[in-house]
């Protein structure tokens, strides 16, 4: 697997959230909107799940879950105290339960494609091999991804969510007049999350820099389901970066999964070889395994190398269309636009009689 060159290159940098004010009746209102619309697909995709027939559910209860989560954090000012740390916690460990499983689908899906794909009759004998590990993994995961979704479910959480929440967000049917707060507010939200993305530049053009790319991905996807989440506000005027933002997410995310081949192949082989000589007591049965799986590997490597590249040209791009640029711009010009909240005069003061000695 590809390592970064040095241990001072791994970066770890976090958003600066932290709310600049006291959020306004406008700003808890559109929280409470986009927060209730992110529940309602989560709930949505809830029963395909548990019923556990259609792998696509899991990636839309994951994605949904993750967005959910987005909303949650970003407007966490305008929630319950008591409340608002207990539904992020919920709802992150329903993404952390889904997550090795829909990893686990996306690597039987890439493995039955590269069967298909394969021309040499000897080389199917070690990808089925794979397959069928892989498979049995992932039937083990399917009970605990049932047991964390049944948990969610029916354990009050999302009836809270709801009954808090509704209040706040008043009349769906109005149009949403935003306050000079919440321009504040998504502006700084916004700005911080693009800074944490462009922090990994310097990584781009180094494809050693594994651990760095991977956090490169994550930061993208963070500033898209930030956008996601303020686009209403700019009337769609966001969804060219939002799309530019997910095919960075996807090149990112292949390199990943190139990476993770890389580690994983030679964990598996070794597991199989001690498999063969524990059962049959020799190697032969193992090495019919080795050609089609050094075939998979090799494959794996010249994916990565070639989505690099691919990635490389397309982070050009947007600074050649000057993407980012126009974001910043962009993001400030909700403030501007939008009316100051009125506060109301300070009462006039009582005039002080002296007292009478």
């Amino acid at each position: 697997m590809p390592r970064s060159s040095s241990s001072n290159t791994m970066l770890n940098v976090p958003a600066d959230l932290t709310p600049t004010g006291l959020p306004d009746d406008s700003h808890r209102e559109f929280g409470a909107r986009v927060t209730l619309q992110r529940l309602a697909q989560l709930k949505q995709e809830i029963p395909g799940v548990r019923q556990g027939r259609d792998i696509e559910a899991v990636h839309r209860l994951r994605v949904a879950s993750r967005r959910l989560r987005t909303a949650l954090r970003l407007f966490e000012e305008c929630w319950p105290p008591r409340h608002g740390k207990t539904w992020q916690r919920e709802i992150r460990r329903v993404t952390r339960s889904l997550g090795d499983a829909r990893d686990a689908d996306v690597q039987i899906l890439f493995v039955e494609d590269q069967v298909r794909r394969c021309r040499e009759p000897r080389f199917p004998r070690g990808l089925n091999r794979l397959l069928l590990r892989l498979r049995q993994r992932r039937s083990d995961l399917q009970s605990r991804v049932v047991k964390r979704v049944a948990r969610l479910a029916e354990g009050g959480v999302i009836d809270q969510m709801e009954r808090d929440l509704s209040p706040l967000a008043g009349d769906p049917g109005k149009p949403h007049a935003p306050s000079r707060t919440l321009g504040v507010r998504a502006e700084g939200l916004i700005q911080a999350r693009l800074e944490e993305l462009l922090a990994y530049e310097p990584f781009v053009a180094r494809p050693a820099c594994a651990v760095e790319l991977h956090r490169m991905r994550i930061a993208a996807k963070r500033l898209r389901y930030c956008l996601e989440l303020f686009d209403p506000l700019y009337n769609g005027r966001l969804e060219g970066t939002i799309a530019a933002l997910k095919q960075i997410q996807d090149l990112l995310g292949l390199i990943h999964d190139c990476d993770v081949w890389q580690a994983l192949l030679p964990r598996f082989l070794s597991k199989e070889q001690r498999r063969a000589r524990d059962y049959f007591g020799n190697d032969r049965p193992y090495r019919r395994l080795l050609p089609g799986l050094t075939w998979f590997e090799r494959r794996v490597g010249a994916l990565r190398h070639r989505t690099h590249g691919e990635f490389v040209a397309f982070w050009g791009s947007t600074h050649r269309g000057r993407l980012w640029q126009k974001l910043r711009r962009m993001a400030g010009s909700l403030a501007r636009q939008s009316e100051p909240v009125k506060t109301p005069p300070p009462p006039p003061k009582t005039p002080v009689t002296p007292s009478k000695t």
